[in-house]
């Protein structure tokens, strides 16, 4: 289904595209989570939407794990591509300890020929990427395990070689214990912190944290945020963009 968001950008959930509404040609691609996103934000439109509900209906009503920190990417992939399309304006506020809130005018936009064509044909597109993507996914995956188990037994990987990384603010992340995942990566741990600051993770105030990363600066950003110390880790969650830091 299509739709109209305050009579200036037309969302294709089917296409997962988002675009003006006088300049269709230029669109801009959402993820399939900030998709479903976006689509409960139009059904619960003007009320007050909770994390763990939209936890539930974006992420564990399909198969996936949910953590708050998969909650904010999605919300910040959709602001900014409102922004990049030119709307300033503030569609979806953020309620405190509580959840969002999606405020714009919403209007049914019915598809035309041509566009159901273009959604059956970017669905067998989908399909024919999604086989291709499972099939490495296990091919990677079982590489994985065979390095990962190498590694353990060769090196001990996990008592020798992860040892904190010592931050230049100290007293302000008392609790918190940063691992860097290779040597490359270490002088990035001022940019890893403004980034979980940015999306509100960095809470070293009240209990145990570990943290791992990893990045190039160019083509892959990864970090794990764990409560505890590396010898009882538990509710772990991670952020992964195909992007530098």
């Amino acid at each position: 289904m299509n739709y109209v968001i305050n009579r200036e950008i037309i969302f294709r959930a089917d296409l997962k595209t988002l675009s003006l509404y006088e300049e269709k040609e230029a669109s801009i691609t959402l993820s399939n989570q900030a998709t479903r996103l976006l689509i409960e934000f139009i059904k619960g439109n003007k009320t007050s939407l909770s994390k763990e509900q939209l936890l539930k209906d974006v992420w564990e009503d399909y198969g996936l794990s949910p953590s708050n920190n998969n909650l904010y990417m999605a919300v910040s992939e959709i602001r900014k591509s409102f922004v990049n399309l030119g709307i300033d304006d503030v569609i979806i506020s953020t309620i405190p300890k509580n959840g969002f809130i999606f405020s714009a005018s919403v209007d049914i936009l019915e598809s035309t020929s041509d566009e159901t064509d273009q959604r059956e044909e970017s669905k067998g597109s989908d399909r024919k990427l999604q086989i291709k993507a499972i099939a490495s996914a296990i091919s990677i995956i079982i590489l994985l395990v065979f390095a990962f188990v190498f590694l353990i037994k060769k090196n001990n990987i996990f008592e020798n070689s992860l040892t904190p990384v010592k931050t230049s603010k100290t007293d302000s992340y008392g609790n918190c214990k940063f691992y860097s995942l290779n040597n490359f990566s270490e002088k990035y741990l001022p940019k890893i912190i403004d980034k979980l600051k940015k999306y509100e993770r960095l809470d070293c105030s009240k209990k145990n944290k570990s943290i791992y990363y990893q990045t190039d600066n160019k083509t892959f950003t990864f970090i794990g945020l764990c409560d505890g110390d590396t010898n009882n880790l538990n509710d772990c969650g991670s952020y992964r963009a195909t992007t530098g830091i």
